[in-house]
C-alpha cells in the first residue's frame, strides 16, 4: 500500500516538473522511481515511457536502452484467469490463488506505439516497432515491424522504412 501510494506521489511530481526539464533528466527520474518501487530492469537509459503507461509488478519487466513506450500502453507480467477457469469447473479455489506470472523483456530501440497491450511472457527484439493499439500474445523478432490484434509480424524493419521513405516524401526533419 505504501509503494503504490510512493508512486502516486512521485507520478504527481512528474507531471508537475516534466514541461520544465529535459527529457535525458525525466527518464533518470522515472527509471529510478519505478526501478525503485516496481520490478521495471532499463538497461542503460529507455528514449522515451509515457507516464501514463500501466506496467504490472508481478513479474520483471525488462526495457532496452533506447527504447520508446508511447502513452496508455499496458505491460502485464500476470493472468489470473486460470483461477476464474478452475472455478468454473468446480474446483475450490479459496485456499490457494492460480495464477501465471511472466518477466516482460522489451529489447534496445524498439518502438512500441499508442494503446498497446503487451501479454506475460512476451519478447519483443531490438530494433522492433510494433503498431498503435496492436496486442502483443507473442514473441516479435528483432528488426521486426507488428501490428494488429493479435499483433503479426508485417516486414522487416528495413524494408518498412525503405518503404515509408519512398512512399512520404515529406517527412520533417
Amino acid at each position: 500500500m505504501l509503494k503504490r501510494i510512493w508512486l502516486i506521489l512521485c507520478k504527481l511530481y512528474l507531471k508537475i516538473i516534466t514541461p520544465k526539464i529535459s527529457r535525458d533528466y525525466y527518464m533518470k527520474v522515472f527509471c529510478r522511481i519505478y526501478k525503485d518501487t516496481l520490478s521495471i530492469d532499463p538497461e542503460g537509459l529507455p528514449r522515451f515511457i509515457s507516464l501514463d503507461v500501466k506496467l504490472d509488478n508481478s513479474a520483471r519487466i525488462h526495457v532496452g536502452k533506447g527504447t520508446t513506450i508511447a502513452s496508455m500502453t499496458a505491460i502485464l507480467t500476470h493472468d489470473f484467469s486460470i483461477d476464474y477457469g478452475l472455478i468454473a469447473l468446480g474446483r475450490d479455489t479459496r485456499t490457494h490463488e492460480y495464477q501465471y506470472r511472466r518477466e516482460v523483456i522489451i529489447g534496445e530501440n524498439t518502438f512500441i506505439g499508442q494503446r498497446c497491450t503487451i501479454l506475460p511472457g512476451v519478447t519483443i527484439g531490438n530494433n522492433c516497432i510494433i503498431g498503435a493499439c496492436s496486442l502483443v500474445n507473442k514473441d516479435i523478432p528483432d528488426n521486426s515491424v507488428a501490428a494488429g490484434i493479435p499483433a503479426k509480424v508485417l516486414a522487416s524493419t528495413d524494408h518498412w522504412i525503405h518503404r515509408r521513405l519512398e512512399r512520404d516524401k515529406d517527412f520533417i526533419v
